[in-house]
């Protein structure tokens, strides 16, 4: 039986350069010995991006072979722009005429089915179009991921950080939803930003939760072919962490570095400075969460830090363990006299943004698609940590083992 096919979802809002970015990485990054595939969703009709990736390709001496969605059948036929070799370098399928995540069913599966039984890839890469909600489309691909078809790696979500000035486009739920589920956050057209996007951007990506893998800024969707093997839904960084993001630097994290990589625009790696450059410091959280075990269904990693004031501890659980939400919510509600109760959390097939405070508890929907996690910071935890967990524990009523 074939290895399982590692598989990324590039995703992001109209004109942040996925497109791009998938080009860098095939013609740049692709070792020769290897047959990729990409997907392409396109909200027209007409292709237009599969066409351009499969031309500029053609114009490196890539050979592809592309395939087409019959409209009249809803099949794939190929259109064969490459010289139909059966080790043609690339392969292309599309799916135009709407959002991907929207019209999920036969013809996904077909396409996901057909570019892995045919192309036999090394590596699959998905591109959603720009108003797709890729939560929906990671779900599906977990189906293929249990058969053992693929293993999903790191979502890469790029942004062109001049959007968040924009309400039209930062208050899009589907902008908001690409940034949720994104491992990996990238700020791309960074030659083309001044200071204040920068800063913008800088602050929005660490409010963000949970923190990123990888939070890094680039120009031309050079992105570093190193973070399509980071995982998917497993956050390295701590918990709560201030300062998640600086220019070209990438969040340490147990897939890639031990410690805070830096990266130059174009993705290459620097030489990470040392402790001698900055003067002594401690082992970091994400360090520390590096280093510890993953959690097993119904024992969480628990990451607690009593030094300073206020106080505070978080759990990250086992990405099987299903909470009850009426459990989950008499449990947030013992937690309102905390300064901050904050946290993503699985109940049953949906996964919840958790907000509690003196007000109330609120649950919204999320994008995100990982584990559960929850941190809460306290002056005066009177509960005490262990009865916290406690809680916590007796919420789950299901654990998800496939």
């Amino acid at each position: 039986m074939a290895p399982p096919v590692p598989t990324n979802v590039i995703t992001g809002f109209l004109n942040a350069g996925k497109t791009t970015a998938i080009r860098h990485l095939l013609a740049r990054h692709r070792p020769p010995a290897e047959r990729w595939a990409v997907l392409i969703n396109e909200f027209g009709d007409v292709s237009i991006d599969a066409a351009m990736l499969s031309d500029q390709l053609h114009d490196k001496g890539q050979g592809t072979t592309q395939y087409g969605q019959d409209t009249n059948s809803g099949s794939y036929s190929e259109s064969a722009p490459g010289s139909g070799d059966e080790q043609e370098a690339v392969t292309i399928a599309e799916l135009p005429g709407g959002c991907l995540c929207c019209t999920l069913g036969i013809p996904f599966r077909t396409a996901i089915t057909r570019l892995l039984r045919d192309s036999k890839p090394a590596r699959l890469i998905i591109e959603p179009t720009g108003f797709g909600h890729p939560a929906k489309i990671i779900d599906q691909l977990r189906n293929f991921e249990q058969q053992g078809a693929i293993e999903l790696r790191a979502t890469i979500t790029l942004v062109d950080p001049r959007r968040l000035k924009e309400p039209k486009a930062a208050q899009h739920s589907a902008f908001i939803d690409q940034a949720q589920i994104a491992d990996i956050l990238i700020c791309n057209k960074s030659d083309l930003i001044g200071n204040d996007d920068r800063a913008r951007f800088e602050h929005w990506s660490r409010s963000l939760y949970p923190p990123k893998q990888i939070i890094a800024e680039t120009e031309q969707g050079r992105i570093s072919a190193n973070w399509l093997d980071c995982p998917t839904g497993r956050t390295r960084a701590a918990l709560s962490s201030p300062g998640l993001y600086s220019k070209g630097v990438e969040i340490g994290h147990k897939g890639v570095t031990g410690h805070h990589g830096h990266y130059r625009d174009n993705g290459e790696s620097l030489p990470a400075t040392s402790s001698a450059d900055h003067g002594e410091q401690q082992p970091s959280a994400a360090d520390s969460q590096a280093q510890a075990p993953d959690p097993q269904p119904g024992q969480p990693l628990r990451l607690q830090n009593d030094s300073y004031y206020p106080a505070s501890c978080g759990w990250i659980f086992h990405r099987g363990d299903i909470f009850d939400r009426q459990l989950l919510t008499q449990a947030l509600e013992q937690l309102r006299d905390c300064d901050r109760v904050k946290g993503v959390i699985r109940t049953g097939n949906d996964w919840l943004q958790v907000n509690t405070s003196p007000d109330g508890t609120d649950l919204k929907a999320t994008a995100w698609r990982g584990e559960s996690r929850l941190e809460v910071i306290a002056d005066d935890y009177k509960l005490g940590w262990d009865k916290i967990e406690q809680l916590l524990l007796q919420a789950i009523t299901q654990t998800d083992q496939s």
